[in-house]
């Protein structure tokens, strides 16, 4: 999601990127997604708090919740990401709206 940025700008006229399915070119990531500044904990309060930024709605993550509940951290993972989007709108954190949606 975040990766783009990180891409060189592509001389349009020439080169076309363009993903590869070779078996010697994957690769395991050892680490848990998001455990890479403090800890799980803090990865997923943090993805909540992304989720809240984005707009997205209670309903959807609330079914995403329940979807990870039963997935490694077992309900650990689940209750962090709830932490994070609505503690964060507890806070009154500014949240993007969507176009045509009526908010300012």
């Amino acid at each position: 999601m975040w990766d783009r940025h990180r891409l060189p700008p592509l001389p349009h006229d020439r080169l076309i990127p363009e993903s590869v399915n070779d078996e010697h070119l994957r690769f395991l990531h050892l680490r848990p997604m998001g455990s890479s500044d403090r800890g799980l904990w803090t990865g997923y309060v943090r993805s909540g708090y992304g989720q809240y930024f984005m707009g997205t709605s209670p309903t959807f993550l609330l079914a995403s919740a329940a979807y990870r509940l039963f997935k490694h951290p077992v309900l650990y993972g689940s209750v962090a990401i709830l932490w994070g989007y609505f503690s964060s709108a507890a806070r009154a954190c500014r949240a993007t709206k969507s176009p045509g949606s009526g908010a300012s």
